[in-house]
């Protein structure tokens, strides 16, 4: 039990990946707290399950795999994961250049019943103030990436706690899974939460403008990291 908490809450930490892209997401896309922690639960849960997953088919098919496939497997996996963070993370930077080099400030009039008129000068891509017929129609879809990213890329610290306790029996095997899934997911919520709330006493007004541009560099170098500094 010890072994896997401590391996749940150092590997999670030592991850940026676990953390950093919810962070920066829930502050470029104004995700309420409730919602951040929804998603961060679920990715969590995907990353456990695949490992899960991933682990039961090679127990199922181990006379057939020797450990030269089951490495080959794993640094395919690790590096497709990878990837996809880097090309998500590209892709979402020129997203919010694009949309942030087009943004610029404007007015709109307003006509009232008796005549009067003012002017609402605003930039639509303000954290906190966007119409809702603005709402990229993506909006929705941008989490189901993360989580399918997270999914491609399942948690490994799991597979060595796995192989330890299953010689032991059932109950030491299941022991281990709960623990270090409950540890895992606790760790990345608990930091998501606290980088969201420090992220929001960080105001920079000429940055909000670039906020989607930042959070796009965040996940790209999140799978920097994982591809060439094995994070």
């Amino acid at each position: 039990m010890a072994a896997a908490a401590a391996t749940g809450f150092i590997h999670t930490l030592a991850g940026p990946d676990h953390y950093l892209p919810f962070i920066a997401l829930s502050r470029a896309r104004g995700w309420s707290m409730l919602r951040t922690m929804g998603w961060t639960f679920v990715c969590g849960l995907g990353h456990i399950a695949a490992a899960l997953l991933i682990a039961g088919l090679f127990y199922l098919l181990a006379q057939w795999l020797s450990k030269e496939h089951y490495e080959a497997f794993e640094e395919y996996r690790g590096s497709v994961a990878a990837w996809l963070l880097i090309a998500f993370g590209a892709a979402y930077t020129v997203w919010g250049l694009h949309s942030a080099l087009r943004n610029k400030r404007h007015e709109h009039i307003h006509e009232h019943e008796d005549g009067s008129k003012h002017a609402h000068v605003h930039r639509h891509s303000c954290v906190g103030h966007r119409h809702w017929h603005e709402r990229p129609d993506n909006a929705k879809l941008i989490p189901w990436i993360i989580f399918i990213i997270f999914a491609f890329g399942p948690c490994e610290a799991l597979w060595p706690l796995l192989a330890a306790t299953a010689v032991a029996g059932t109950t030491y095997l299941l022991v281990a899974i709960i623990v270090f899934s409950t540890v895992t997911i606790a760790t990345m919520m608990v930091t998501v939460w606290l980088g969201v709330h420090g992220a929001r006493f960080v105001k920079f007004a000429f940055l909000e403008r670039y906020v989607h541009v930042l959070a796009g560099l965040t996940i790209f170098l999140c799978g920097i990291a994982i591809a060439f500094f094995d994070l």
